[in-house]
């Protein structure tokens, strides 16, 4: 029997109401189904690895979330979009009970993407009264869609973090810290530093340094295979952020290494392989008009008083 699993966003408040609506409709289709909370990772792990596929209801962030969890286990992905304008969504509200039908009698096709594999080693010597046991080096693994940001944390002070690319010294940056990101990621926090976007179907990763203090720091796509090192040096606490949903703390002297993952998520589509551009292209339209829209609203409209020539008179 074919099993999909509905992950919703419990921060919107009609998400759990539209999954159980979805089961509702779905329920003559002898599959099975079960909801649950995208931020209950026990349970995922627990009913997603015999599903066909997970359906994420809300935005990128849920499907970030749920990518992060279930991609390793090799189960793709359909999003439903609840919020805002999604790159990684695939469905709106109003077709999502029409076309789940459809992605369970194959009617689509799977676009994977790569994932980061990140690895924070803790190199930092440790605070009066940690017990560390004699050689042992902690590890903390995780994986990343869309990027890993190394920087810093809560106070605006800015951080040097050495690059190394394949062991090689790439550069020294005083920054506020520096991207390694996807292509997938390339049109999130990256693109808003001033990267490049990427197709997600490359293979390629990227890394955007974030406001370098006095050097000349660009933007690097490197190719696949490619692993980075991130060595933190700071007086005070850095971090480093996954997806923008993970923050752990640094100190100076740990290590990041990120490279791609062994897995690559999966994707359930039924719009056609042309569908990055035409989002682009209504991202970009999106944000012009926005734009266009702050600029005119910062004018004076043109029936009111100029101050200055108020005073003069």
């Amino acid at each position: 029997m074919s099993k999909i699993v509905f992950l919703y966003n419990p921060r919107l408040p009609d998400a759990e109401g539209f999954a159980t609506h979805l089961v509702e409709i779905l329920s003559d289709t002898a599959v099975e189904m079960e909801v649950a909370s995208v931020w209950d990772e026990a349970t995922i792990r627990e009913i997603a690895p015999s599903s066909d596929f997970v359906v994420t209801l809300g935005g990128d962030g849920t499907v970030l979330r749920a990518t992060r969890i279930v991609a390793p286990l090799g189960i793709p992905i359909v999003g439903v979009n609840l919020g805002k304008l999604g790159f990684l969504t695939e469905l709106g509200r109003e077709e999502a009970a029409r076309k789940i039908p459809q992605l369970l009698h194959g009617r689509c096709w799977t676009e994977e993407r790569i994932m980061l594999s990140i690895e924070i080693h803790r190199r930092a010597e440790p605070a009066a009264g940690d017990w560390v046991a004699p050689g042992e080096r902690h590890v903390e693994r995780f994986f990343a869609a869309n990027e890993i940001v190394v920087g810093r944390a809560a106070l605006a002070r800015a951080v040097e973090v050495v690059v190394s690319v394949n062991g090689v010294s790439l550069a020294k940056y005083i920054a506020d810290g520096a991207i390694v990101s996807t292509p997938t990621g390339s049109t999130a926090y990256s693109l808003a530093a001033g990267g490049p976007v990427l197709h997600p179907s490359l293979e390629n990763l990227l890394l955007t340094p974030i406001l370098p203090h006095l050097s000349d720091a660009y933007p690097l796509v490197t190719p696949p295979g490619t692993e980075f090192q991130l060595e933190v040096h700071t007086g005070h606490q850095a971090s480093v952020t996954i997806d923008g949903q993970i923050e752990t703390p640094l100190y100076n002297g740990d290590l990041v290494r990120a490279f791609a993952a062994p897995q690559k998520a999966g994707f359930l589509r039924t719009q056609s392989s042309a569908y990055f551009y035409r989002t682009l292209v209504r991202r970009l339209r999106r944000n012009t008009k926005k734009n266009e829209h702050n600029h005119r609203s910062a004018l004076p409209s043109p029936g009111a008083a100029n101050p200055a020539s108020s005073e003069v008179s």
